[in-house]
């Protein structure tokens, strides 16, 4: 009985891992914002654009499990404020928001943290673009549902999220083309 124990346990161990590493908190799920201010890690495509920027971030608490992002020019002045981004639990940080070029255009855009998508281990992710021609960050919503957000490099991401089934996940990719975002596959987890 010990040996088909032993066995069982050492056939499904590469099972074990290999859904560790595809769950949505898996390795994959690493650029994404974190609860807690952990901020993404960002691609080594991506980090020259985020680390000098000519903005400052800083975030405070608003209405009803929301927050609000201040963004004010290097010399501090605010030039944008950012209402009702729906909140993960705890009290606002500025690692919940972190400057990044996510569309690929050389300028940095923002990806801030927001809640838990239903009962499960993913955040859900907004993305905001700045737009050039107002010089405001302008949320991309061009999404049907909340999904935790990778980036990727040369304008590209990866939404993971929760299924209807509340049982399963699925990874869409997209690449932002001609100025908005187009879908370049999907994947069930």
């Amino acid at each position: 009985m010990k040996i088909f124990l032993a066995l069982v346990l050492f056939l499904s161990l590469p099972g074990c891992q290999q859904a560790s590493s595809a769950a949505p908190g898996g390795p994959e799920a690493s650029a994404a914002l974190k609860p807690g201010g952990q901020p993404a890690n960002v691609p080594e495509a991506a980090k020259a654009i985020s680390t000098p920027s000519p903005w400052k971030l800083s975030v405070t608490p608003g209405q009803d499990q929301t927050y609000l992002i201040h963004v004010a020019d290097a010399q501090g002045k605010e030039i944008q404020v950012i209402e009702d981004v729906l909140a993960p639990n705890g009290t606002p940080e500025t690692g919940w928001v972190k400057l990044v070029d996510i569309n690929g255009d050389g300028l940095p855009d923002m990806i801030a943290l927001g809640p838990s998508i239903g009962a499960s281990a993913l955040s859900s992710n907004a993305i905001y673009l700045f737009d050039p021609a107002t010089r405001k960050f302008v949320e991309s919503d061009d999404f049907d549902h909340d999904a935790e957000v990778r980036i990727e490099p040369k304008g590209c991401i990866v939404r993971t999220y929760r299924n209807n089934d509340n049982m399963s996940y699925s990874n869409d990719r997209y690449c932002w083309l001609g100025g908005k975002w187009a879908a370049k596959g999907s994947q069930a987890q």
